[in-house]
């Protein structure tokens, strides 16, 4: 098991374990879902677990600071949690 704040997680394919909202350095705020190791879709704001940008959210608390390449323009980015919740379909 795995943790991202305080949504504990098992990642299994299909499986989408957490939302996260992240603020750029302009203060732009992106959702990122975080979904098992097979699942990741960059352009619809959903990404794997262990992706380099899953990675670097993991363990990751509202207000951290956390750079890894940004999947969608591939260069190296800051950004900073600002919210992270349990995915809930309904």
């Amino acid at each position: 098991k795995n943790q991202i704040q305080d949504v504990t997680f098992t990642a299994e394919p299909g499986q989408t374990i957490a939302v996260v909202t992240l603020a750029d350095d302009r203060g732009e705020r992106v959702r990122w879902s975080v979904l098992g190791a097979w699942d990741s879709d960059p352009e619809q704001h959903r990404l794997s677990y262990l992706s380099e940008f899953g990675t670097a959210l993991l363990g990751a608390a509202p207000g951290a600071a956390v750079e890894a390449r940004d999947p969608l323009s591939d260069s190296a980015r800051r950004f900073t949690v600002v919210a992270i919740e349990p995915f809930n379909p309904s």
